[in-house]
């Protein structure tokens, strides 16, 4: 038997989601985008400690998008004693018990802020033998809701396409998630959890790959390069990869890597050198501009191996200021490169640059 919002108070505010999205998540980080996953995730996992959902299916696409599917009762599209359908379940915050930050959380409500914060979201739901289907853009319904009866299996795959104008990184972490789902597969054995990632091009690309599934390019639209320098405590290697995304609405995001450690989200040596590497090829004067912050749209990661810095890296390291001109050169060979494989692309760059 299916399961409806009857008797569930609705609360208004649904569009404060995407505009007020730290109210819901604790950021929109990696972890945030977890939360969102899990989420989707727990409407079918509580159906299963319910009794009524025996396989759950979690695939993350290279570009990003996350499908669940479950063999579970499904959600009715119209409700018996209706005050809401499955597109009110999907569009209204509702009320209910609410969890810690980071865990499952009551899956209606849930439901709606995952599609709010959705660049897409589809959905087709079996339930009582009728099929359901809807497909919706940041919360709005952009496909009429179809319904028609049919011989399938009871069901819900969910489709979710995070939206790259609020998730710093909007592809869901692989290690995070895995770590979550395996810890649901040991807590619930009769389950059959199964999960899945297709980006091996994507790794198999390194660091322009991880650029790549941020900016959600082609791996070949990645400026990328990599060199070692000689520094007085041994080798220094720099790798840079960097791209920009279509629009450039949005802050830039860069992530940085010493010794194969993230760093803070700001460092200064790190982000002065990609900075002059990207000022020396894109800007007209050869980068002699008194530009100090990093272009909206940028897509980059930086990684640097020195034997200067321990392995393990605490926020009281040294200063990476040794490496910046190498950062800065990096750089502008990968865009350098860049340019003769995409000279089209060039022009534009530097219009966004300025």
């Amino acid at each position: 038997m299916g399961y409806s919002a009857d008797d569930i108070g609705v609360l208004e505010g649904f569009e404060s989601v995407p505009r007020r999205t730290t109210m819901y998540l604790e950021d929109v980080d990696e972890a945030g985008l977890l939360y969102c996953v899990l989420l989707v995730v727990g409407l079918a996992y509580d159906q299963h400690i319910a009794g009524r959902c025996s396989t759950i299916s979690v695939e993350v696409a290279g570009h990003g998008t996350v499908t669940v599917e479950d063999d579970g009762p499904g959600l009715r599209a119209q409700a018996a004693r209706t005050r809401c359908d499955l597109d009110a379940l999907l569009t209204s915050l509702t009320s209910g018990p609410r969890r810690a930050p980071g865990q499952l959380v009551d899956g209606v409500s849930g439901l709606a802020i995952v599609n709010a914060l959705g660049e897409r979201l589809e959905i087709s739901t079996v339930s009582d033998g009728i099929c359901a289907h809807a497909v919706y853009s940041r919360g709005k319904r952009i496909q009429a809701m179809t319904s028609a009866p049919t011989q399938q299996a009871s069901g819900t795959t969910i489709r979710f396409l995070p939206d790259a104008e609020i998730f710093r990184v909007p592809r869901v972490s692989r290690t995070a998630l895995t770590a979550r789902l395996d810890e649901l597969a040991f807590l619930a054995p009769r389950l059959r959890l199964r999960w899945s990632f297709a980006a091996d091009a994507f790794i198999a690309a390194g660091l322009a790959g991880r650029v790549a599934t941020i900016a959600r390019c082609a791996v070949g639209d990645v400026a990328h390069h990599r060199a070692t320098y000689t520094a007085p405590s041994g080798p220094l290697e720099v790798e840079v990869a960097l791209a920009w995304r279509a629009s450039d609405a949005d802050e830039a995001v860069v992530e940085r890597f010493v010794n194969f450690e993230r760093t803070q989200r700001f460092d200064f040596d790190v982000d002065r050198g990609l900075l002059e590497g990207i000022r020396r090829v894109l800007e007209p004067d050869g980068g002699r501009s008194a530009r100090t912050a990093l272009p909206d749209g940028l897509v980059a990661c930086v990684a640097v191996v020195t034997r200067e810095l321990p392995a393990v890296q605490t926020v009281l390291r040294p200063s990476l200021q040794h490496a910046r001109e190498p950062i800065a050169e990096v750089t502008q060979a990968a865009l350098a490169r860049g340019a003769e494989s995409h000279a089209d692309a060039i022009e534009p760059l530097r219009r966004r640059a300025e």
